[in-house]
């Protein structure tokens, strides 16, 4: 009972109540459990201690390696090893296709001999399996009899490092089905998983190693997510970015085109301070790839050949063992025909990435793929996901006698399957494989850039509504298309725009400094005003830059408002107070009209100022001396209006819906104009980003013939109204 009650108070020592704060759990949701268990001795009998006892673990619990078990023991109990008491001996064993033991850093004690060590490897990932799914590392504590190991306990390792290379820690980790799902679709059985997973480790990286390029041993290149396999999106476009020289684009697209790009240090691998290493490693690869096309068609006779000679074997009367030798058999013919596989791969996108360029001279939206028809032969080249299909099509037909008359009739008439019955399960099928194949073809058109392919419906209803759903977002996309040519021709048009304002400031500044450099001025008075001009012009570009910041920024979602409830008639008098001395010196008066229950709102004092100050500057600017600017405030249904009406020249209907555009002027004569300085088409945009981010509206009134009216409308606090 001592013992039973020390493993409850055992919950409230300092390192019970640390790990569940660690994992933000509850000190009620912990429950205990005392099991009684048979203790391990020596020679089977519990009153000796062990021979030996310890904890693995099946990775390297301090990098993260995947391929290795780590073994810590001592002689006798395992508490010193858990408590850190004793100098325990560990040992990496290697698992895989070769188990053996990699390193040792001696203890105090020899522990286990290499043989020991590898049987409990052996068992150690039998536990990663059964508990980890091949993939979660296991924390395993054991005890050795001196002829048996005793696993005593398990539990997931609760943090392990990212195992990567140095280069690709500091990139964002993204995780990608790419072009996997064509070679292994759905979910596999563990034993499909625990070879695919093995085989695809040790297939990837055959590139990497004829051209010298080094890969962390033990990378966990690819695991899987709701039982589907995924690529380290991240660790492999490093491989293949350093290690070969591949551009993170071109990675892209050989994975499936359908990733992020992530940011690497050199655009172009093959410049900077590694092009040389890289050169180096990509010509060592092209002899690779030669060699190996040399040596491949035998190769893959030879695997042929090994394929025919287990037709017709009763795997059901094997016994265990010969299973097994089979098997083993079978991984050893891949383990060396995978490297020259991948190598073959890499020749065939070599000779796709020339194709390709010759091609973009001739049809530049077809280049990508024509080169992959060309490459492919008819461009029918068949998935793993085609074989499922397919097989289970033929399991159809089996079932159906309708259709098997059908596929026996001499010759086979390719269309006849439409004349099968409505309740032929052949016929569903088939039908459902052609809509699906029919999708998938229409769909990498639409990847190539022909917008106008459509699907003809079915008459499956579920297949006619998948059609009329991807019909519609090829003209989706296609508009998208037209609006991303849209956006790319107003980028465009802003580089010019701020080439162009910050050009002309600046050749104006270089020819003032230029004539004073010269003495063409020599009077104070000329030479003060020179200056005068060079630092408005200054402050022209100063302000250009902080706009077009400011600009940036909001559409980006940088800066974030702090709302809080405002009175609007407050905000307006510090606004126009700031232009007082303008309007003084043109002789012109504000006059100011609000509603005096106009109610609050909310919203970021600073941001809403700065929308306030861009409209009013507008409407300062443009009112001619001895004019007059109109503001006024009223309470709308649910909103707060305020309309700004200036006295000036107005805007010709054709402009107006433009005037929130950036860098838009509807009158370009005046954008350099006197007064209040110039005027860059950045200020109505500021002033429009920021009262949308409020869930304002903001616009032109449209019905004016003279001068310009600005109106804004912001939400209605939700507290009660100013009493």
């Amino acid at each position: 009972m001592e013992s039973i009650r020390a493993c409850y108070a055992s919950l409230w020592t300092p390192r019970a109540v640390a790990y569940r704060r660690r994992f933000n759990l509850r000190d009620d949701e912990v429950l205990c459990a005392v099991v009684l268990c048979r203790m391990v001795g020596a020679c089977d009998d519990p009153t000796r201690q062990p021979q030996a006892a310890g904890v693995a673990f099946s990775c390297d619990p301090r990098t993260g390696r995947a391929d290795v078990v780590t073994i810590g023991g001592v002689r006798g109990l395992g508490q010193a090893v858990v408590d850190g008491s004793g100098n325990p001996e560990e040992i990496v064993v290697q698992v895989g296709w070769d188990f053996q033991v990699l390193e040792r850093r001696e203890g105090t004690d020899r522990v286990l001999t290499d043989e020991q060590a590898i049987r409990l490897a052996h068992l150690v990932q039998r536990v990663h399996w059964a508990l980890g799914d091949g993939q979660d590392p296991q924390d395993v504590e054991w005890a050795f009899d001196g002829s048996s190991f005793w696993l005593l306990q398990a539990r997931p390792v609760t943090r392990v490092p990212r195992y990567t290379f140095p280069g690709a820690g500091q990139l964002p980790t993204v995780w990608s089905n790419g072009n996997l799902k064509d070679a292994l679709p759905g979910v596999l059985s563990p034993l499909g998983w625990s070879i695919s997973a093995w085989m695809i480790r040790h297939n990837l990286f055959a590139p990497h190693r004829a051209a010298g390029y080094a890969v962390p041993s033990g990378l966990e290149a690819v695991r899987r997510f709701a039982g589907r396999a995924y690529f380290d999106l991240t660790s492999l476009l490093w491989a293949f970015y350093d290690g070969l020289a591949m551009t993170a684009g071109e990675f892209n697209r050989s994975l499936g085109g359908h990733q992020p790009e992530l940011p690497v240090p050199e655009p172009d691998p093959l410049k900077g301070p590694h092009a040389r290493r890289r050169t180096r490693a990509r010509l060592k690869l092209l002899r690779a790839v030669l060699r190996a096309d040399k040596r491949l068609p035998a190769e893959v006779q030879a695997r042929l050949d090994a394929v025919k000679r287990h037709r017709g074997v009763d795997f059901a009367a094997e016994s265990l063992e010969q299973l097994r030798q089979r098997l083993q058999d079978q991984m050893e013919q891949a383990y060396q025909f995978g490297p020259l596989s991948m190598l073959a791969n890499s020749s065939a996108g070599l000779w796709h990435d020339l194709l390709e360029k010759v091609l973009l001279k001739v049809a530049p939206g077809q280049a990508a793929a024509l080169a992959s028809q060309l490459v492919a032969g008819a461009g029918n080249v068949v998935s793993a996901e085609h074989g499922y299909r397919l097989f289970n099509l033929a399991a159809k037909a089996a079932g159906d006698a309708e259709a098997r008359t059908l596929l026996a009739s001499e010759p086979l008439d390719a269309s006849a399957w439409r004349r099968l019955s409505a309740d032929s399960a052949f016929r569903r099928e088939l039908e459902q494989f052609l809509t699906v194949e029919t999708l998938a073809a229409a769909a990498a058109r639409v990847a190539g850039g022909d917008f106008d392919v459509r699907v003809e419906a079915s008459s499956h209803p579920e297949l006619r509504a998948l059609a009329e759903a991807f019909n519609t977002m090829a003209a989706e996309v296609r508009a998208l298309f037209e609006q991303q040519q849209e956006a790319e021709q107003a980028r465009r048009r802003l580089v010019a725009n701020v080439t162009h304002d910050l050009r002309t400031p600046l050749t104006a500044i270089a020819a003032m400094i230029q004539a004073l450099r010269d003495g063409v001025v020599q009077d104070g008075e000329g030479r003060d005003r020179y200056l005068r001009a060079a630092s408005q012009e200054i402050e022209y570009m100063s302000r250009l830059l902080r706009e077009l910041s400011d600009l940036l920024r909001l559409e980006s979602g940088q800066i974030r408002l702090e709302k809080a409830p405002l009175v609007l008639e407050d905000l307006l008098a510090e606004v126009l107070e700031a232009f007082g001395v303008t309007m003084q010196q043109k002789d012109a008066s504000f006059c100011v009209d609000v509603d005096p229950d106009l109610p609050l709102i909310e919203g970021d004092a600073v941001r809403l100022r700065q929308a306030l100050v861009n409209v009013v500057q507008n409407a300062v600017q443009y009112t001619p001396p001895r004019g007059k600017v109109r503001v006024r405030a009223t309470t709308g249904a649910e909103c707060v209006r305020l309309v700004v009406i200036d006295e000036g020249p107005g805007i010709p209907p054709e402009a107006r819906s433009r005037v929130f555009e950036r860098f838009y002027r509807a009158d370009p004569a005046r954008s350099r104009g006197e007064g209040l300085g110039p005027g860059m088409g950045l200020g109505l945009a500021i002033a429009e980003d920021i009262v949308t981010k409020h869930g304002g509206r903001i616009g032109i009134a449209e019905d004016r013939t003279i001068g310009t009216e600005v109106w804004i409308e912001l939400p209605v606090h939700s507290a009660s109204r100013r009493a």
